[in-house]
């Protein structure tokens, strides 16, 4: 109960509110500007990648190509190309290292 205690204060807050418009309102410009790109392209172009490092929350890459592709994602969107990202979507992340002990090098091999 304390959380939905917090949300309400904040709600209550003229400055949190401000800072909630201003937001709001830089995302609604950043969705409805127009480019030059919108003129050229008539059509979306794709770009296809295995992963897309967009998020750390999102395990979907495993490092540069990710990131690398997740760039130009990004780029393309603040450029408002018209780009499209088509990529795999693991189930349960694309990698999680595990090292045992018992596979720890002994020299042996």
């Amino acid at each position: 109960m304390k959380e939905s205690k917090r949300v309400e204060e904040v709600l209550q807050s003229p400055e949190f509110i401000k800072h909630y418009n201003y937001v709001y309102a830089f995302f609604n410009y950043y969705l409805n500007r127009h480019s030059v790109y919108r003129d050229l392209y008539k059509k979306l172009i794709v770009f296809f990648s295995p992963e897309y490092g967009l998020h750390h929350s999102l395990l979907i890459y495993a490092g540069g190509l990710g990131f690398l592709a997740g760039d130009i994602l990004k780029e393309s969107s603040d450029l408002d190309f018209p780009l499209i990202g088509i990529g795999f979507m693991y189930p349960q992340g694309y990698v999680k290292q595990r090292i045992r002990y018992e596979n720890k090098w002994d020299g042996s091999r």
